[in-house]
């Protein structure tokens, strides 16, 4: 359980500097693509967090829903 939401916030951190190191580049470069790219990664920078702690959450209660089941038999 710990390992997994390890890996997702480590995925989270992964994605999120991804899209800055991409905007930084498409700045650099004059695309286009800068201005909605920046958008996007501010957007994501405060949704992806909150998802995956969504994720977290419902992966802990269905793990212990799980648990509790295979005690009561």
């Amino acid at each position: 359980m710990k390992n997994l939401r390890q890996i997702l916030a480590i995925a989270g951190l992964a994605v999120i500097a991804l899209l800055y190191i991409l905007c930084i580049v498409f700045a650099c470069i004059g695309s286009e693509l800068t201005q909605k790219l920046l958008l996007l990664t501010i957007m994501l920078t405060i949704l992806l967090p909150i998802v995956l702690h969504f994720i977290s959450v419902g992966i802990k209660n269905t793990e212990t829903t799980l648990g509790e089941e295979s005690e009561e038999e």
